[in-house]
Formats: C-alpha cells, sequence, structure tokens
C-alpha cells in the first residue's frame, strides 16, 4: 500500500513539473505519468543503486549533490524509454529530480 502512494504522488510530482515547465518538461497524462513513476522507481532501485555504489566517494565529497545527478541521469533514461515523458536537456531533468526530492521529503 505504501508503494501505490510513493507511486502516485511521484506521478503528481511529475504532472505538476510538467505544468510549470509546460515548454520543457511533457508527459501525456495521467497514466502516463504513473507509467513513468513506476518505471523512474524500477530504474531507481536497479541502475539507480549500482550507480550510487560506484559514484559513493564523490558523492560523500560532494555532500550528496552527486545523488541529485544520478536521479537526473535516470530521469533522462526514463525519458529515452517512455513515448510519454519528454524532457528537454538535462537542466530540466536536474530541475525535475529537485522537484521529486522535494516532494519526497515532504510528502513522504
Amino acid at each position: 500500500m505504501n508503494y501505490i502512494i510513493h507511486i502516485l504522488v511521484e506521478a503528481g510530482i511529475i504532472i505538476a513539473g510538467s505544468f510549470i515547465f509546460s515548454s520543457h518538461i511533457k508527459i501525456k497524462g495521467i497514466f502516463s505519468a504513473i507509467i513513468a513513476a513506476v518505471v523512474i522507481g524500477l530504474l531507481n532501485a536497479s541502475l539507480g543503486t549500482f550507480m550510487e555504489f560506484i559514484f559513493g566517494p564523490i558523492n560523500f565529497i560532494t555532500f550528496g549533490l552527486a545523488s541529485l545527478l544520478i536521479n537526473a541521469f535516470m530521469l533522462k533514461v526514463a525519458d529515452w524509454i517512455l513515448p510519454g515523458l519528454k524532457i528537454e536537456g538535462f537542466l530540466y531533468a536536474i530541475i525535475l529530480a529537485l522537484l521529486l526530492s522535494a516532494g519526497n521529503y515532504f510528502f513522504l
């Protein structure tokens, strides 16, 4: 049940980010946002864990800012995989990763 709430909160944050930055972040609908949240969760659980392990010392030195870049990279991979999600540029992937991190902090 907790996982479903987490997915719905992340989908809502993705939709909110697409409304705020409507010219650079595009999502086709609510169902695409839910699928994007699931794919981002799976990517973070698999590839993200591996990257956190590899870049652990850099993450320690930068006080966790490398995690933000890894999450932005996961968003760009999800953008590449999913046809319903479009993030133009790495800067907007970083901004959306920051929104997702802040939303997870405040809502979960």
